[in-house]
Parts: C-alpha cells; structure tokens; sequence
C-alpha cells in the first residue's frame, strides 16, 4: 500500500494532534507501508521512521511564522504589539476556523502536492486535523488527482460546532462540504458524532480512537509522598476548559498540598497560573512541558492525576490515555461535575471514586489495524 500522510503537527511539538501523527506515521512504517509524509519543517524523527520507504517533505514556513515561546514572567508585560497578534488570531479563526500560521501552512502544503506529487498514484490519503485548513488544502488535492483509492479525513475536533472559539457562519457549510469529499471521516469518540450532525456523513462517520505506543510503568515507581502531591497537564481554556472554580477551592483549603501543573505555553492558561501562584504560593508549582515519556513517568510518582473535562460531553481530552499509562488515579471533572468531597477523599488517600480507562482500544496497533479494515471496506465497495 502506498500512502500519503498529511498532517500540520509532528514530534517535538507536544499536542494531541503531534501525538497522534506521530505514532500513526511510526506504526505505519513498522508494518512496511510506503509513506509520503508532508509535515512541518521542524518535525524530528528517531530511529524508529529509518526506512527507505519513508519519504519526507517538509512544509517551509519563516520564522515569522513559527510559534515563539515565550516565559511565563514575560506575560505579565504584554506590549500592544501582542494585542495586535491576538486581535488578528481571533479575525482569523472567525473568518477562515484557523489561526494565521495555520493557514499560511495549508496554503504552503498545497503548493508542494501540486508541485511534488501532482502524478502520484496512492491507495491511501490521510489526512489529519486540526486545522481544519489542512482537509480543505487535502480535498482541493484530491480533486486534481484522481489516482487516489480511498480518502480518510481523521478529526480530533468538529470546525463549527468547537465552543472553543466563535467562527462566522458560513464556515458550516463548508465544512459540510470539505468532508463529503473524503470517503471517511473518522472521529475518537461516538459522543463526538453530534458536532457533525449538519455535514450528512452518514455511515462514512465512523469511531476510531486516537492510537499510542502503550508504555509498561513498574509498580515500584510510586511511593506515597508525606504531603499528597497531584499534577496536571496541558493546556486551559476560557470556554470550555476555565479551571479557576478549582483553584478558587484550592484557595479556601487549609491542608498542605502541592499541585504540579505542567503547562504548555498559552496565553490564557499562563494568565491563569499567574494569578492563581500569586495566592497558593509555593502550593502551587509551575512547569515547563516536558517529552511526553518522561512525563508520564512523572506523572507515575503523584499520589493522584487531575483531569479537567471539557464543558461540552461531545469532547474528551486525551491526556486521559497519557494518565492512565501512569497507573496513578484519575480525578476528573468539569465546573458542574466537580464534588469537594471526592476531592477530599482523594487527598485522603481514598481513590474509590477514580476515572477508569480501558488502554487497550487506544493500541496504536488496534488502531492502524481500523483504518485498515476501513480501506477495505472502500476498495470491496468499488469491486462490487
């Protein structure tokens, strides 16, 4: 089978989507599948992707156009010329359903299938979101070459139907009509379905969860800490991941705790952690992503991970998987669901009232082995 593997994030950048890619492309190669995989330029890849059937074309993209990091310190001191960028993000997310760079990446990604792979012929077309713009500049491909057996379009995330953030409404539309371009639209969950309830998919919406590398954590990497010790980590948002009815609790405990946040670099999530350090003090501690390994081995030395639930039931954060690897108990829980007294029992060493996770449906091998019987089904349908 030869494949064409499309996708905005890759390994180092840490997000569902780099995860993602990232094991997809990796089991990929491990089963001997000729991949041409268009990613961004500073994507890393380790030994595993030593293939010579592995063919990489990076996306250029200036440096004007990459994410720059900037310290947590240095966001107390916004200048109005990071106003001015956050103004236009959200322009752009409104008319277009993706930030700038995103965009400009579409655009770019386009130009290199017309100019490298234009008279390709492939059994397989993945192509994977967010951004939204990625499956737009995939089917406007997909019309030019027509030597294309079977087309998935693998979404995390619905484009109009996100709360996160608010887009114009013709965006519906479009969207509706990008996917029907595709043979298949797989999507994590089955709560999702909803979010596409406008883009008559039909039986080409199918459940396929996101696929990781399953990591075995030794019983003996725990050890109960004298002062319970629970972390988080990831990224906060302002309208469907607003944790601060929890760290206004937290303000209100006497017990001695130490919450860990490992924080991806945002500005709605530092301007949260700013505030709130201020009044836990040293209860709170603040650092910096780490390779997502050795987080979870992190993570296995907590006496209890936090998960906050998106406000919408249709979505559901993938960092559960990473927490579940650590063998450690899950709390989770939104504004509506979230009870102190489970919290308290937690601190008490009383997990009962634990998340449960079934790894297994998460393989990357169950998952690859999915998107398989999918291409399958779609190449009987065309011998019948």
């Amino acid at each position: 089978m030869k494949i064409l593997l499309l996708s905005r994030w890759f390994f180092p950048a840490k997000s569902p989507r780099a995860f993602r890619t990232t094991e997809l492309l990796r089991e990929l190669t491990k089963r001997g599948y000729e991949v041409d995989f268009f990613c961004p330029e500073e994507a890393v890849f380790d030994c595993d992707f030593a293939t010579d059937k592995l063919h990489v074309y990076r996306i250029p993209m200036s440096q004007l156009l990459k994410q720059k990091t900037m310290p947590l310190n240095a966001r107390k001191n916004q200048t109005w010329q990071t106003v001015c960028v956050n103004i236009v993000r959200r322009v752009s997310y409104y008319f277009l359903g993706g930030g700038p760079r995103d965009v400009i990446y579409a655009v770019r990604l386009y130009r290199e299938l017309e100019k490298r792979v234009s008279t390709q012929t492939y059994d397989l077309l993945f192509a994977i979101s967010y951004p939204f713009c990625l499956l737009v500049a995939s089917a406007l491909y997909s019309l030019h070459n027509k030597q294309i057996r079977c087309k998935i379009a693998d979404c995390g995330d619905p484009l109009y139907y996100n709360p996160g953030i608010i887009k114009a409404p013709y965006l519906k539309y479009i969207e509706k009509i990008i996917l029907q371009k595709f043979d298949w639209i797989t999507i994590p969950m089955r709560e999702a379905m909803i979010g596409y309830r406008h883009c008559d998919l039909g039986e080409r919406l199918r459940i396929v969860p996101q696929g990781f590398k399953l990591m075995n954590i030794e019983d003996d990497i725990y050890c109960p800490n004298t002062i319970p010790h629970f972390c988080y980590a990831g990224v906060f948002y302002e309208k469907i991941r607003d944790p601060s009815f929890f760290f206004d609790f937290l303000c209100k405990l006497q017990e001695p705790f130490y919450f860990i946040v490992y924080a991806l670099d945002d500005s709605f999530t530092n301007r949260v952690l700013l505030s709130y350090r201020k009044k836990l003090g040293e209860k709170l501690l603040i650092r910096a992503p780490v390779e997502r390994e050795h987080l979870i081995h992190e993570m296995a030395t907590m006496d209890f991970v936090i998960n906050f639930d998106n406000e919408n039931s249709n979505q559901r954060p993938s960092k559960l998987i990473d927490y579940a690897m650590s063998r450690r108990p899950i709390l989770s829980f939104n504004h509506q669901t979230f009870r102190e007294d489970v919290f308290q029992s937690f601190l008490k060493g009383d997990y009962s009232e634990r998340y449960h996770v079934d790894l297994e449906q998460y393989d990357i091998r169950r998952v690859v082995d999915q998107f398989e019987a999918l291409f399958y089904e779609k190449i009987g349908e065309e011998a019948q």
